[in-house]
């Protein structure tokens, strides 16, 4: 049977790519080397040397078909003791064209930054599939257990539900849960915002599943799981005070807008979040911000002169930034239509907000 690709229109090279191919690569891509990179894996999640003997069975099941990968869970019983793994496997040419970077990317933030909000990356290479397609990339990384991708759900209900892809079909429906779920994911995006070189991931999409969300009692934790792109969106001067807040402003405008962009259950048209993103975008960028080292430019506490610059920001100015972002954005881009459709009142609840945060700091 052939493998589904995620969007229509989509193809592995011209050529159906089967499932039994697809399993065979990813046979071949554990078990090179005599499966030395799954042992290290393994023997790194358990705490000690994992011996051959000491597999008692690996179990590879697919996940998902999504618009980069079609990633598998690898499940691996050892000495009495279970550990888990994703095989992400890249197909399509996009995939394939950025899989090994993102791999490099992944390791090179976990090593830059203290906090983790991003999976190891154990094993990277490819697994031979056969002579149609002979081999894909792919690389084996951290299962985040408990985690689960989410969307917004579409329910035919004016209020808006994000459902959460669990075994219980879990849903958040308030605006406080809402609120929370996209201050986590504003926060983690601001943290690995670089003040000195400007770099940030992108691009990144909640259509994509790019983040999962784990519930806990009132609390709601957030993971990115991946990184296509880690580079400056803005050429500035890093020695100039000024030069560094509009960048970081920027930057924040565009999380903003991002933030508003999902697709209906995943795999549906995009869809514009209601208001509980901005706030908690807003939030969050403030909460990734208290989390960063200082910085010599500019002198003084960081946070306080986001916030002063921020809170003078007159309504014509934010409108005059948003508008030049969306304008960068290519006119075939849909993402970018249904940003300029919805501009003038993002702009206005965002100043609204802004005003808020700012003024309960005081």
């Amino acid at each position: 049977m052939p493998l589904p690709m995620a969007r229509p229109g989509d193809s592995a090279a011209g050529i159906p790519l089967s499932y039994g191919e697809y399993f065979t690569g990813i046979h071949s891509f554990l078990t090179a080397d005599h499966g030395c990179g799954l042992l290290k894996a393994v023997s790194a999640c358990l705490g000690g040397r994992t011996s051959p003997a000491a597999i008692d069975a690996v179990a590879v099941c697919i996940q998902k078909h999504g618009a980069f990968y079609h990633p598998a869970r690898v499940d691996v019983a050892a000495g009495g003791q279970a550990v888990s793994f994703v095989v992400n496997v890249a197909v399509s040419p996009p995939g394939r064209a950025g899989l090994q970077q993102e791999a490099a990317l992944l390791d090179r933030l976990n090593d830059a930054f203290p906090r983790r909000y991003l999976p190891r990356v154990y094993l990277r290479g490819d697994g031979q599939t056969g002579r149609r397609h002979g081999r894909l990339p792919m690389f084996l990384g951290e299962w985040l257990r408990g985690y689960h991708e989410f969307h917004i759900g579409d329910t035919g209900d004016p209020f808006q539900t994000i459902r959460i892809w669990d075994a219980k079909k879990s849903a958040l429906q308030t605006a406080a849960q809402k609120t929370l779920l996209y201050r986590r994911a504003a926060e983690i995006l601001t943290y690995y915002y670089n003040l000195e070189t400007f770099e940030q991931i992108f691009p990144w999409h909640h259509g994509a599943g790019d983040f999962v969300v784990r519930r806990r009692a009132a609390d709601i934790d957030l993971r990115l799981i991946t990184v296509r792109g880690y580079a400056p969106l803005v050429d500035a001067d890093a020695t100039d005070p000024m030069a560094v807040l509009e960048a970081l402003l920027r930057f924040f405008l565009h999380l903003s807008l991002r933030m508003r962009i999902d697709r209906l259950d995943g795999t549906g048209a995009l869809v514009w979040a209601d208001e509980a993103a901005i706030h908690g975008t807003v939030r969050g960028f403030f909460d990734g911000l208290a989390l960063k080292p200082a910085v010599s430019v500019p002198a003084g506490p960081l946070i306080d002169d986001i916030r002063y610059y921020f809170a003078r920001l007159s309504p014509a100015a934010l409108d005059s930034g948003l508008a030049g972002i969306v304008a960068a954005y290519p006119s075939r881009s849909a993402e970018g239509r249904l940003m300029a459709l919805h501009l003038s009142s993002h702009g206005r609840a965002l100043h609204e907000s802004i005003q808020h945060i700012s003024a309960t700091a005081r």
